[in-house]
């Protein structure tokens, strides 16, 4: 038998789940992994010093993993379907 090796990278997700970069490239079957931390890029989202350079940097990183975002448009639909929900026109009840 052939034993393929193949060396990839990819992220631990908060659920702990393994999310690889690209898909690998491997036969149906079982297979033995060792997850080993890498170390961060210091131009990641972990070393913004403020909240904008931190959502920018999330931002790039989403991008960068093929993430699909909501253009400006999508985001003004979006928005405007959620407030069409809403009846401003009644507050509700007062607090006490």
């Amino acid at each position: 038998m052939v034993s393929r090796q193949i060396v990839t990278h990819g992220v631990v997700l908060p659920n702990g789940s393994l999310q690889l970069d690209p898909l690998v490239e491997l036969p149906v079957g079982p297979v033995e992994v060792l997850v080993r931390a890498r170390p961060v890029d210091s131009s990641g989202p972990d070393r913004a010093s403020n909240w904008l350079e931190y959502l920018l940097a999330s931002r790039d990183a989403l991008e960068k993993q093929g993430v699909p975002l909501m253009t400006p448009a999508e985001a003004e639909a979006h928005i405007a379907d959620l407030r069409e929900d809403r009846d401003f026109t009644n507050p509700g009840p007062t607090p006490k």
